[in-house]
């Protein structure tokens, strides 16, 4: 929270990176997190066409679901227990389950049909990124996974969670560590931001100036009604 900052071996393109006049502080502050939503999101290897579920509707996996939709993969479901946060993936152009209200079975179904595992229908899900780092969350969609399902996890677990390897095995799935970010995924975040492929600056809930820094800190630990709230440096 400095108007100046020391920056090691600073090169363009490597740790320094420039956006256009038309970009606002508002989305330009976004490039961090969302370049980790896009490292998360993109280790699955999404392709169009496949459906994917992003669990949890923080800014990471708010940021994973813009960077899946603004790559052209629009069947994106981003669950929440949270109906002002899905408002906001709403506002990004996925589709939403809130599971405090809705079974989340039944909701995937209805959006993305079944698939046949011997007998029984199973919501037709290729690809989970877990930002939500609920185990109960991530036990439930992983039962219900189909066959070569993947499955990302950018979320930071306090606890370990039991994964079935005989379904693991059966269904031959997929499970990927995601964490941090590279060169690649911050460069893809700035052609998201410059060209604008979504309204990322919903995410910006709340700009507070540098003296107004403990009231900014107290809004984001609070996380009433709050996606990112940014600290204006540029007056």
């Amino acid at each position: 929270f400095s108007q100046f900052v020391v920056i090691e071996d600073a090169a363009l393109n490597y740790n320094l990176y420039t956006f256009s006049d038309d970009v606002t502080p508002e989305e330009a502050a976004l490039m961090e997190p969302m370049s980790v939503g896009f490292h998360g999101a993109f280790s699955t290897n999404p392709k169009p066409g496949e459906h994917i579920v992003v669990l949890g509707a923080g800014p990471i996996g708010l940021s994973a679901a813009a960077g899946l939709i603004g790559e052209g993969i629009k069947d994106v479901v981003v669950v929440d227990i949270n109906d002002w946060r899905l408002a906001k993936a709403q506002e990004l152009g996925a589709k939403t389950i809130n599971t405090s209200k809705q079974d989340l079975a039944t909701s995937l179904v209805e959006y993305f049909g079944t698939v046949d595992y011997y007998g029984h229908p199973i919501p037709n899900v290729d690809a989970f990124v877990d930002a939500a780092g609920a185990a109960p969350l991530f036990e439930q969609v992983f039962k219900m996974a189909k066959p070569d399902a993947r499955f990302a996890i950018v979320a930071v677990y306090k606890q370990e969670v039991p994964v079935s390897f005989g379904d693991m095995m059966g269904k031959e799935l997929k499970i990927i560590g995601a964490s941090g970010y590279t060169h690649e995924d911050i460069a893809r975040v700035v052609d998201h931001i410059e060209k604008k492929k979504t309204p990322i600056a919903t995410m910006v809930t709340q700009v507070y100036k540098l003296d107004e820094l403990p009231k900014a800190f107290e809004t984001a630990i609070a996380a009433n009604e709050t996606i990112k709230v940014v600290v204006d440096l540029t007056e």
